[in-house]
């Protein structure tokens, strides 16, 4: 009735069993010790090694039941502890391979619903570290980020004294970065389920494309941004956003697309491409950081891309 077990986890297999036989059967608890668990002293067991392992089939079997515990809030709050805490006692175990960089300067309430995302949605098998760079903030910024770094895995802290640059602040975290892919993110930007593996996989398995953006939605769940395209007027190039304003589900938003240029809102690349380019440079200005990287991208032989199926809603 409730099947066998499911033999594409890795663990956890026993968590999916028990789970479909109780949407069949009632379960009742038995109030006496009928087994024994032993653990050793210094916290170790038979399967220490797994733990990445475990946190990746924790993490299929939440997502696989969602449906179950949708109207259990205190359950989803229980669910979303024990991953931060199993997350961060492995966090030495994790070979970085991308780093998020998130600029952020007096934004605390829009950078705790960023993190919140971030570490919420963003699979363990992405393998990614985050770096804020705290753009000498004088409100609550500092408390928070030191407080969210003794619960949110591989959070790096970068504290400047003085206000820099966005480029400034961007290239500090490319020095201290241990991936091999990089993510530009704004602090206003919260991440939906697959992101961040929507951005990466094109970087990982096709060669001539350097860059790719997301698609940015607004809270009423309209396109902010879905790339851009150079548009003449007169003698002037104009960076135009591409169908701002359509809706979530058009078509016409909805294709992996080659584009012009994407912005640093959110902007994944490479470490290595960046380094070839020299950093992130922006223009007297201090804007259009996303534009010129992808134009000099592009110089350097690589294309960008816009990948719809990696979604974030950006706040106001």
């Amino acid at each position: 009735v409730a099947g066998y077990f499911d033999e594409t986890l890795g663990s956890h297999e026993d968590w999916d069993l028990w789970i479909r036989i109780s949407l069949k059967f009632d379960f009742r608890h038995i109030a006496k010790i009928t087994c024994e668990f032993r653990w050793r002293v210094d916290g170790t067991s038979m399967t220490s090694s797994k733990e990445l392992d475990f946190i990746k089939t924790q993490e299929q079997i939440y997502a696989k039941y969602q449906n179950v515990v949708s109207q259990l809030p205190e359950v989803q709050q229980v669910q979303k502890k024990s991953l931060l805490f199993r997350k961060k006692a492995a966090e030495s175990m994790i070979d970085v391979s991308c780093t998020i960089i998130i600029p952020t300067h007096n934004q605390v309430h829009h950078l705790m619903k960023c993190l919140d995302a971030i570490y919420s949605v963003t699979a363990m098998h992405n393998n990614f570290e985050v770096i804020v760079i705290d753009n000498a903030s004088t409100d609550e910024t500092p408390a928070y980020l030191q407080t969210s770094a003794t619960y949110y895995h591989n959070l790096k802290i970068v504290k400047n004294v003085s206000l820099m640059s966005i480029a400034e602040s961007y290239n500090k975290g490319i020095d201290i970065s241990r991936g091999e892919f990089i993510v530009f993110l704004d602090n206003s930007t919260v991440a939906e389920p697959q992101w961040l593996d929507w951005l990466l996989i094109h970087l990982k398995s096709e060669s001539e494309i350097g860059i790719v953006g997301a698609k940015l939605l607004s809270t009423e769940r309209t396109v902010l941004q879905g790339g851009i395209y150079f548009m003449q007027q007169s003698n002037t190039i104009i960076p135009t956003l591409r169908l701002r304003g359509a809706a979530e589900n058009d078509p016409r938003i909805n294709q992996l697309e080659e584009v012009h240029a994407v912005t640093e809102t959110c902007l994944a690349t490479t470490k290595k491409l960046l380094l070839q380019l020299g950093g992130v440079v922006s223009n007297h200005h201090g804007d259009n950081i996303g534009i010129n990287l992808c134009v000099n991208a592009l110089k350097a032989g690589k294309k960008t891309f816009y990948e719809p199926r990696s979604v974030l809603t950006l706040r106001d």
